[in-house]
């Protein structure tokens, strides 16, 4: 008579003598184990990846913000319109800019390219640039300043009469 068997019970057999033994052998376990450590050590291969490129992602966006900042600000004449070398931004010094100024085809029209980088922890650079074509700001007009009349001074227009009837 040979014992009932359920499913996944294996049988050892010995000297025509069969036994229903139940459980994994050392083999199983061991081989099993090594599944799953390789599978762990790949995702946590993937979470390190992904943190990195949401940190990428976050300084990029910075950087695009300093640029465009800086590029309104060398429009509006808040920083002259000249080429600079890098330089540390004020506020946050571990970015740095620089302002590439040239000549247009046009009189008081310049290409103005604006670049920001910073210093990565594996040593390299994240570096945005951005270019606009760029009216010299102290020609463009302003409603804060005074229209000049035709002999060359500002002033009120109206007239002043001399009391007297």
């Amino acid at each position: 008579m040979s014992p009932t068997r359920k499913q996944g019970d294996s049988l050892a057999c010995a000297s025509g003598s069969c036994s229903v033994r139940a459980g994994l052998t050392l083999l199983e376990v061991i081989i099993s184990l090594a599944i799953f450590l390789f599978s762990m050590v790949a995702l946590l291969h993937l979470l390190s990846q992904s943190g990195q490129n949401a940190l990428d992602g976050s300084l990029h966006t910075e950087a695009t913000l300093r640029c465009q900042s800086k590029l309104a600000e060398i429009m509006n004449g808040a920083v002259p319109m000249s080429s600079t070398g890098w330089s540390a931004f004020e506020e946050a010094p571990e970015w740095s800019w620089e302002a590439d100024c040239q000549t247009g085809q046009h009189a008081n029209l310049y290409n103005v390219q604006v670049g920001v980088r910073r210093k990565k922890s594996d040593g390299t650079y994240l570096e945005v640039r951005l270019s606009q074509m760029v009216i010299a700001p102290a020609q463009r007009g302003s409603t804060l300043v005074s229209p000049v009349n035709s002999s060359g001074s500002t002033g009120s227009s109206g007239t002043t009469g001399s009391g007297g009837n």
